[in-house]
């Protein structure tokens, strides 16, 4: 009895699909596990070695991303005019606490790693972090010209010192961002077999 299969055909040719072809998403890289006679799984796909670095390097990246994501947190926790009740200040911030929270992931991710990456661990961390960095580095910036704009229309409200530290927190944030993407940026990994 023959498993029917059409379902996994391609729809241009008409022939079953290999399970790397029909796999493209979020779990294609598990084609690169493969099981040994007693059970045991290795990986067999690429892996990428740093070139110009050390483990510290990517141990100061994690701390770059900590110190946006904590900066982010900090920013939240000071009461500053508008921080309540307007959304073009908490937009923005909710956007870029999120953005710096992946950011970090990712960094917490390539410093897990080591020297040697394993292929889908460099997709996702090397390749993504400098987009998602400057996604978050923008996004603080944007939270801290909202509360800017805030302070020229309505005034500090009484809370001036509140302001000046959310200001400082956003601007850290983008800061450690901007850091953090120069760094990956000057990474040199060499793909190995």
């Amino acid at each position: 009895m023959q498993e029917d299969v059409s379902h996994y055909a391609s729809p241009s040719t008409g022939r079953a699909l290999t399970m790397a072809q029909r796999k493209k998403g979020r779990r294609a890289y598990l084609d690169s596990f493969h099981q040994t006679p007693s059970g045991d799984y290795i990986y067999t796909g690429a892996t990428y070695s740093l070139a110009n670095g050390s483990g510290r390097t990517a141990v100061r990246l994690a701390v770059l991303g900590a110190a946006a994501v904590a900066a982010e947190a900090a920013a939240g926790c000071f009461s500053a005019p508008g921080t309540g009740r307007c959304f073009y200040i908490l937009l923005p911030y909710a956007a870029a606490l999120i953005a710096c929270v992946l950011a970090a992931w990712a960094a917490v991710r390539l410093a897990a790693g080591g020297v040697r990456l394993r292929q889908y661990v460099y997709d996702g961390t090397v390749k993504k972090l400098p987009r998602r960095t400057l996604a978050a580095a923008v996004l603080a910036g944007a939270a801290a010209l909202g509360e800017t704009v805030y302070l020229l229309l309505h005034g500090p409200e009484g809370l001036a010192l509140g302001a000046a530290a959310y200001l400082l927190c956003q601007l850290g944030a983008a800061a450690a961002m901007l850091a953090l993407r120069g760094a990956v940026l000057r990474l040199e990994y060499r793909e190995e077999r």
